[in-house]
């Protein structure tokens, strides 16, 4: 799973080239993407038009199958924990920043639960276009772009 990419038609690693480093706590309830100080106009590489972009960062938990002859279905080994998710994002970034801006992306599942051998929990990291005009970000059609950058 690691390295799969959720936009066939624009690689992740392609449009966002900034150092970043991923983390999970013991329990793996929550995970951490750390992304150093970098100037995006270095780092990103943007669709025409586009003036801020938003990173993503996705954990969710993935449970083992097991096939069941009664139903003749793979059914989760852990029914309760298989699809649990948590989402963080960064504020809306301009592009053209003069400033190295850094992340830390925490993302943390509801209620703490306790998670099994037979269940693998993914991190994706993710990015968004957005064409600020006036006040508003209007998010672009193109070039979003997230991939899985840890199993765990």
């Amino acid at each position: 799973m690691e390295n799969f990419e959720f936009n066939k038609y624009v690689h992740f690693a392609s449009v966002f080239e900034a150092p970043y480093t991923t983390s999970i706590n013991a329990a793996r309830t929550e995970a951490t993407i750390t992304i150093p100080a970098f100037l995006p106009s270095s780092f990103i590489e943007m669709p025409e038009g586009a003036t801020h972009f938003q990173l993503i960062a996705a954990l969710g938990v993935v449970s083992d199958y097991t096939y069941n002859a009664i139903s003749r279905h793979y059914e989760p080994t852990d029914p309760s924990l298989n699809m649990l998710n948590a989402e963080a994002n960064s504020t809306a970034t301009a592009l053209n920043i003069t400033t190295p801006v850094s992340f830390s992306l925490v993302t943390t599942l509801v209620g703490s639960p306790t998670m099994t051998a037979t269940v693998s929990n993914v991190v994706c990291l993710g990015i968004q276009f957005f064409q600020q005009i006036g006040t508003v970000n209007y998010l672009f059609a193109q070039s979003n772009c997230m991939m899985v950058i840890g199993v765990f």
